[in-house]
């Protein structure tokens, strides 16, 4: 009998895993992506954070953070191994240039935006605009979370500075050129 119930138990789990997996595959790839991961990099690193987390599901507490910091750490080995691979290419394969993946206009300027912040700062945006606050992010990264909403403050500056500069190029670039033409 006691079988029976592991075993019922057992479907408990996956189906309540299939459940997470449906709510939040999509935004786990969205954050993926807030990080700086390219549309590909995102998919295959949530899906390889889901894989583990269905193998650990009984014993995780936190399914959603444990879910991204995992797959954080999935991208940024990927991140580097690909990095390495294709220094080795330039300097020993074929000469062609690497096209980047194309996706949503909102995750390409997402991207663009955050692309040029510091890894921890890009880290800190991309939990914030997955709904966690500082506290939270300090708790499941493990940092003070002084350090957190410093590094917060620091990426919301830069943003700023990104965004006032872009406006004052397109500013200059309409005076010059006269005003945008409608379609």
């Amino acid at each position: 009998m006691s079988e029976q119930v592991g075993a019922e138990r057992a479907q408990v789990d996956v189906e309540g895993f299939a459940e997470y997996y449906r709510d939040d595959f999509t935004r786990l790839i969205r954050f993926l992506i807030r990080k700086g991961a390219s549309l590909s990099e995102a998919e295959d690193a949530a899906q390889e954070a889901m894989k583990c987390a269905l193998l650990k599901w009984p014993t995780i507490e936190h399914p959603r953070a444990w879910v991204r910091q995992t797959a954080s750490s999935i991208f940024i080995r990927t991140r580097q191994k690909s990095r390495r691979e294709r220094e080795w290419w330039l300097h020993n394969g074929p000469q062609d240039d690497a096209t980047e993946q194309i996706f949503d206009i909102e995750a390409q300027h997402f991207h663009r935006m955050v692309k040029d912040l510091p890894d921890k700062q890009r880290d800190v945006v991309a939990w914030i605009a997955e709904g966690y606050t500082p506290t939270e992010i300090a708790s499941v990264t493990g940092q003070d979370p002084g350090t957190v909403r410093s590094h917060l403050r620091h990426a919301r500056q830069a943003l700023i500075r990104k965004l006032d500069q872009q406006r004052g190029d397109a500013a200059r670039r309409e005076a010059s050129d006269g005003p945008k033409q409608g379609p």
